[in-house]
Protein backbone atom coordinates (compact mmCIF):
# COMPACT_ATOMS: atom_id res chain seq x y z
CA UNK A 1 0.00 0.00 0.00
CA UNK A 2 1.27 3.51 -0.99
CA UNK A 3 1.79 5.56 2.20
CA UNK A 4 -0.21 8.74 2.57
CA UNK A 5 1.77 12.30 2.27
CA UNK A 6 3.49 13.03 5.06
CA UNK A 7 1.87 15.30 7.50
CA UNK A 8 2.79 16.43 11.29
CA UNK A 9 0.57 13.78 12.36
CA UNK A 10 1.46 9.76 11.70
CA UNK A 11 2.00 8.62 8.23
CA UNK A 12 1.90 4.58 8.61
CA UNK A 13 4.57 3.16 6.64
CA UNK A 14 2.65 0.09 6.13
CA UNK A 15 -1.04 0.75 7.09
CA UNK A 16 -2.24 -3.16 6.37
CA UNK A 17 0.28 -4.49 9.47
CA UNK A 18 1.77 -1.37 11.32
CA UNK A 19 0.01 -0.11 14.11
CA UNK A 20 1.19 1.25 17.73
CA UNK A 21 0.43 -0.84 20.68
CA UNK A 22 -2.59 0.57 22.88
CA UNK A 23 -1.54 1.20 26.76
CA UNK A 24 -3.58 -1.25 28.87
CA UNK A 25 -5.16 -0.59 32.86
CA UNK A 26 -3.15 -0.92 35.61
CA UNK A 27 0.51 -0.32 34.46
CA UNK A 28 0.97 -3.70 32.74
CA UNK A 29 1.99 -2.08 29.54
CA UNK A 30 5.24 0.38 29.78
CA UNK A 31 5.29 2.66 27.01
CA UNK A 32 7.43 5.96 26.56
CA UNK A 33 7.55 8.00 23.32
CA UNK A 34 10.34 10.12 22.17
CA UNK A 35 9.63 12.97 19.82
CA UNK A 36 11.90 14.89 17.51
CA UNK A 37 12.45 18.69 17.89
CA UNK A 38 12.41 21.01 15.13
CA UNK A 39 14.50 24.38 15.63
CA UNK A 40 15.04 25.51 19.01
CA UNK A 41 18.97 25.10 18.71
CA UNK A 42 18.59 21.81 17.13
CA UNK A 43 20.21 20.63 13.19
CA UNK A 44 16.12 19.95 12.43
CA UNK A 45 14.62 22.72 10.08
CA UNK A 46 11.34 23.03 8.93
CA UNK A 47 13.25 23.41 5.17
CA UNK A 48 14.81 20.02 6.31
CA UNK A 49 11.56 18.45 7.59
CA UNK A 50 9.62 19.88 4.11
CA UNK A 51 12.16 18.07 1.88
CA UNK A 52 11.74 14.72 3.95
CA UNK A 53 7.89 15.06 3.23
CA UNK A 54 8.01 15.82 -0.66
CA UNK A 55 10.32 12.78 -0.65
CA UNK A 56 7.68 10.39 1.11
CA UNK A 57 5.20 12.23 -0.95
CA UNK A 58 6.84 11.36 -4.26
CA UNK A 59 8.73 8.26 -3.71
CA UNK A 60 6.62 6.06 -0.69
CA UNK A 61 9.39 5.31 1.30
CA UNK A 62 11.35 7.46 3.46
CA UNK A 63 14.34 9.15 2.98
CA UNK A 64 17.60 7.94 4.39
CA UNK A 65 20.42 9.92 4.66
CA UNK A 66 23.59 7.49 4.81
CA UNK A 67 26.33 8.58 6.87
CA UNK A 68 29.65 8.17 4.83
CA UNK A 69 31.00 5.34 7.53
CA UNK A 70 28.41 3.55 8.44
CA UNK A 71 29.42 0.89 11.30
CA UNK A 72 25.82 -0.59 12.30
CA UNK A 73 22.38 -1.03 10.78
CA UNK A 74 19.28 -0.49 12.30
CA UNK A 75 16.83 -2.77 11.27
CA UNK A 76 12.86 -1.14 10.62
CA UNK A 77 10.78 -4.48 10.10
CA UNK A 78 7.27 -3.79 8.39
CA UNK A 79 6.82 -7.31 9.17
CA UNK A 80 7.24 -6.71 12.82
CA UNK A 81 4.71 -4.02 13.70
CA UNK A 82 7.68 -1.61 13.47
CA UNK A 83 10.21 -3.24 15.22
CA UNK A 84 13.59 -1.64 15.41
CA UNK A 85 16.29 -3.97 15.55
CA UNK A 86 20.22 -3.40 15.51
CA UNK A 87 21.68 -6.11 13.72
CA UNK A 88 18.98 -8.53 11.56
CA UNK A 89 16.42 -9.55 13.42
CA UNK A 90 16.49 -13.38 15.05
CA UNK A 91 14.24 -15.32 17.07
CA UNK A 92 15.87 -17.95 18.83
CA UNK A 93 19.11 -17.10 21.19
CA UNK A 94 22.63 -18.53 20.28
CA UNK A 95 23.29 -21.56 22.18
CA UNK A 96 25.66 -21.44 25.55
CA UNK A 97 26.36 -24.18 28.13
CA UNK A 98 24.67 -24.47 31.54
CA UNK A 99 27.94 -23.29 32.97
CA UNK A 100 27.94 -20.07 31.12
CA UNK A 101 24.55 -19.86 31.54
CA UNK A 102 24.67 -20.02 35.64
CA UNK A 103 27.70 -17.76 35.88
CA UNK A 104 26.43 -15.15 33.46
CA UNK A 105 22.83 -14.80 34.26
CA UNK A 106 22.32 -16.32 37.39
CA UNK A 107 24.87 -14.19 39.16
CA UNK A 108 25.96 -17.13 40.99
CA UNK A 109 29.34 -15.73 39.67
CA UNK A 110 32.12 -18.24 40.08
CA UNK A 111 30.82 -21.86 40.95
CA UNK A 112 31.52 -23.64 43.90
CA UNK A 113 34.29 -25.95 44.10
CA UNK A 114 33.00 -28.40 46.88
CA UNK A 115 30.62 -31.13 45.10
CA UNK A 116 27.81 -30.75 47.97
CA UNK A 117 27.36 -27.05 46.91
CA UNK A 118 27.85 -27.59 43.64
CA UNK A 119 24.99 -30.45 43.77
CA UNK A 120 22.97 -28.26 45.46
CA UNK A 121 22.91 -25.42 42.63
CA UNK A 122 22.54 -28.04 39.66
CA UNK A 123 19.58 -29.97 41.76
CA UNK A 124 17.25 -26.37 41.11
CA UNK A 125 18.16 -26.73 36.93
CA UNK A 126 17.57 -30.18 36.88
CA UNK A 127 21.30 -31.28 36.25
CA UNK A 128 23.93 -33.08 37.12
CA UNK A 129 27.41 -31.35 37.95
CA UNK A 130 28.71 -33.53 35.04
CA UNK A 131 26.51 -31.44 32.28
CA UNK A 132 27.85 -28.07 33.03
CA UNK A 133 29.85 -27.97 29.94
CA UNK A 134 26.61 -29.66 27.83
CA UNK A 135 24.23 -27.06 26.00
CA UNK A 136 21.73 -24.98 28.27
CA UNK A 137 18.32 -25.78 27.96
CA UNK A 138 16.49 -22.72 25.84
CA UNK A 139 13.99 -22.18 28.45
CA UNK A 140 15.97 -20.94 30.76
CA UNK A 141 18.26 -18.80 28.27
CA UNK A 142 15.84 -17.25 26.09
CA UNK A 143 13.97 -14.48 28.49
CA UNK A 144 17.72 -13.17 29.69
CA UNK A 145 18.76 -13.46 26.12
CA UNK A 146 15.43 -11.42 25.37
CA UNK A 147 16.34 -8.40 27.18
CA UNK A 148 20.16 -8.53 26.68
CA UNK A 149 21.14 -9.64 24.00
CA UNK A 150 18.94 -9.89 21.42
CA UNK A 151 18.67 -7.70 18.65
CA UNK A 152 15.46 -5.37 19.50
CA UNK A 153 17.23 -5.41 23.27
CA UNK A 154 20.09 -4.44 21.68
CA UNK A 155 18.33 -1.58 20.03
CA UNK A 156 16.08 -0.52 23.08
CA UNK A 157 19.76 -0.27 24.81
CA UNK A 158 21.50 1.50 22.29
CA UNK A 159 18.30 4.26 21.94
CA UNK A 160 17.49 5.03 25.13
CA UNK A 161 20.99 6.30 25.78
CA UNK A 162 21.27 8.54 23.23
CA UNK A 163 19.74 12.15 23.10
CA UNK A 164 17.05 11.09 20.15
CA UNK A 165 14.31 14.10 21.90
CA UNK A 166 12.20 14.72 24.61
CA UNK A 167 9.35 12.46 25.84
CA UNK A 168 6.37 13.02 23.33
CA UNK A 169 3.86 15.04 25.54
CA UNK A 170 2.83 17.59 22.50
CA UNK A 171 4.73 20.60 22.69
CA UNK A 172 6.12 23.37 20.47
CA UNK A 173 8.34 22.18 17.85
CA UNK A 174 7.80 17.72 18.30
CA UNK A 175 7.35 16.10 15.59
CA UNK A 176 7.56 12.18 14.96
CA UNK A 177 7.69 9.84 17.42
CA UNK A 178 9.53 6.74 19.13
CA UNK A 179 7.54 3.85 21.05
CA UNK A 180 9.49 2.32 23.74
CA UNK A 181 8.04 -0.62 25.24
CA UNK A 182 9.15 -2.27 28.25
CA UNK A 183 6.52 -5.12 29.20
CA UNK A 184 3.59 -5.26 26.62
CA UNK A 185 1.30 -7.51 29.07
CA UNK A 186 1.76 -9.48 32.35
CA UNK A 187 3.70 -11.72 31.73
CA UNK A 188 5.19 -11.08 28.94
CA UNK A 189 8.64 -9.27 29.30
CA UNK A 190 9.61 -8.28 25.75
CA UNK A 191 12.08 -5.14 25.24
CA UNK A 192 12.12 -2.77 22.15
CA UNK A 193 11.78 0.34 20.11
CA UNK A 194 8.99 0.71 17.25
CA UNK A 195 8.36 3.49 14.64
CA UNK A 196 5.38 3.67 12.86
CA UNK A 197 5.81 6.67 10.08
CA UNK A 198 7.91 6.71 7.26
CA UNK A 199 8.39 10.52 8.63
CA UNK A 200 9.80 9.32 11.95
CA UNK A 201 12.33 7.25 10.24
CA UNK A 202 13.99 9.70 8.36
CA UNK A 203 14.01 12.00 11.31
CA UNK A 204 15.82 8.96 13.31
CA UNK A 205 18.34 8.66 10.28
CA UNK A 206 18.83 12.42 10.77
CA UNK A 207 19.32 12.55 14.70
CA UNK A 208 21.95 9.28 14.28
CA UNK A 209 23.75 11.69 11.70
CA UNK A 210 23.73 14.39 13.88
CA UNK A 211 24.82 12.76 16.98
CA UNK A 212 27.60 11.32 14.86
CA UNK A 213 26.34 7.98 15.24
CA UNK A 214 27.68 6.29 11.92
CA UNK A 215 24.55 3.95 12.06
CA UNK A 216 22.44 3.44 9.16
CA UNK A 217 18.88 2.84 8.88
CA UNK A 218 17.35 0.40 6.66
CA UNK A 219 13.84 -0.91 6.21
CA UNK A 220 13.26 -4.29 5.76
CA UNK A 221 9.14 -5.81 4.13
CA UNK A 222 9.97 -8.91 5.26
CA UNK A 223 12.24 -11.71 7.23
Amino acid sequence: MRPRAATKGFQSIAESSVSPPRETEGGFFVSTRRAFLVGAGSALTLPIVSKFEWFIRNEGRPLIEVPRHPVDTLFVGLYSHGQITLGPEVYDPPTITWREYLTQNEAWGELPTRRSELREICDEYGIEPESLDSECDSEFWIDSWGRTESPNARAYHLLDTLDLGPELCGGPGELGELSFVDGPAPGNDYLGVHVYDDLSISLLQHRLNELGENIVVEVVSSN
